[in-house]
């Protein structure tokens, strides 16, 4: 009865529910171990599977290195027995008094707690010696309750511990405190040439240096210093337009390539002329005409591509464009300007187009095609013995 209800008897199946109905499956992963003992298994069972991770020593004690968290759930009759010495520590419990240990990662340390000598206070500081000492120095130095940014401090006295507000440097302010000599700053002042030359590496002083309206300029110097520069008459400046000088001599100058041939004749050209300088850099007419071509490839024509004159492969024509009639390897169609026969009574069937008894071939104002004959102007029948009356002259 359950082999017919389970609906098969597969090994190692079992009853499963799938969402939908009770079927013999494949056992799926258990979050827990499900065959086998303690005693069989083949490695320390993981807290994710229900174990620890951690073997059991010698002593059926569990030792845990590094950082653990252990949940324990305690259900119906089951209990968990502690050490009876000691003290079980959790995260963020107290630890109590420890004979020993290393402190590598805390905060939160009481100064009370540190070992040193002397007294903690506001006014003292822990030394790396284990000392708690008070910084060098009085601190002694007094001055303005407030002050402006960017001027100059003084000492305000002899004293060296009373600092003042001496103004911005170089203000008038600065400069009308009494501890600013300019005299005496002047005079503490030793002129010196830094090694420069007058008249050599420096220009000397003189009153006409002061303005332009006392230096004698050359001649023809303030003419051409009063037209703008760029401009006919004036001054020429470093990477300015030179104009049209009338004259000079050029002895370091680069020139831009020239459009055109500057002197001399075609026959007096000293090599043969490239391409790039509007030539064919050939010497006949036949290698020019390659040179230009740019290749000599067998069967290739001179044909325009849209952009430039090239040397292509010959395109397909609307005609045959080579051998002879000789030489056809089919029937020309009429379409390729034949008949698409071989005889000539064929040929004249194919382009009259139809072959009815009685018609014609006739223009008929667009096209000569097969029709039935017109009325003409004359009998077109019988014979002189069979008219039926007198022919007239008008027919």
């Amino acid at each position: 009865a359950i082999n017919a209800l389970a609906g098969a008897v597969t090994n190692g199946y079992i009853l499963l529910g799938n969402g939908t109905n009770v079927a013999m499956s494949a056992p799926p992963t258990w979050n827990q171990n499900t065959s086998g003992t303690a005693a069989g298994l083949s490695a320390t069972l993981v807290t994710g599977s229900g174990g620890t991770g951690v073997a059991n020593g010698s002593n059926n004690k569990i030792t845990f290195t590094g950082n653990y968290t252990l949940g324990i759930t305690l259900s119906g009759n089951t209990s968990v027995t502690f050490p009876t010495s000691g003290t079980l520590l959790y995260s963020g419990g107290a630890l109590g008094t420890p004979s020993s240990g290393t402190l590598s990662s805390c905060s939160g340390l009481p100064i009370g707690g540190v070992t040193a000598t002397g007294t903690p206070s506001v006014s003292t500081f822990l030394r790396g010696d284990s000392t708690w000492a008070t910084p060098a120095g009085a601190g002694d130095v007094v001055g303005p309750a407030g002050a402006t940014a960017n001027n100059v401090v003084l000492f305000n006295g002899a004293t060296g511990k009373t600092i003042k507000d001496g103004g911005t440097l170089g203000s008038a302010a600065f400069a009308s405190t009494a501890a600013f000599d300019a005299a005496g700053a002047a005079a503490a002042v030793t002129p010196t040439t830094l090694g420069l030359v007058i008249g050599t590496n420096v220009q000397a002083y003189d009153a006409d240096l002061t303005t332009w309206a006392g230096i004698t300029p050359g001649t023809s110097v303030g003419t051409a210093l009063a037209v703008a520069v760029g401009t006919a008459g004036s001054i020429v400046v470093n990477g300015g337009a030179l104009g049209t000088p009338s004259s000079g001599t050029l002895t370091n100058c680069t020139f831009p390539t020239l459009n055109q041939n500057t002197s001399g004749t075609a026959a007096g050209l000293s090599a043969t002329l490239a391409i790039g300088s509007g030539g064919t850099g050939q010497t006949t007419a036949q290698l020019a005409i390659n040179a230009l071509a740019g290749a000599v490839t067998n069967g290739y024509i001179l044909l325009g591509n849209g952009t430039n004159v090239a040397m292509s492969a010959p395109p397909t024509w609307n005609q045959n464009t080579s051998g002879t009639a000789a030489g056809l390897s089919a029937t020309l169609a009429i379409g390729s300007g034949g008949t698409g026969q071989t005889t000539a009574q064929s040929a004249i069937n194919a382009l009259a187009g139809a072959v009815t008894n009685g018609y014609i071939l006739l223009g008929n104002g667009t096209n000569v095609a097969m029709s039935a004959p017109p009325t003409w102007n004359q009998n077109t029948s019988g014979t002189a013995a069979g008219l039926s009356a007198t022919l007239a002259i008008g027919s």
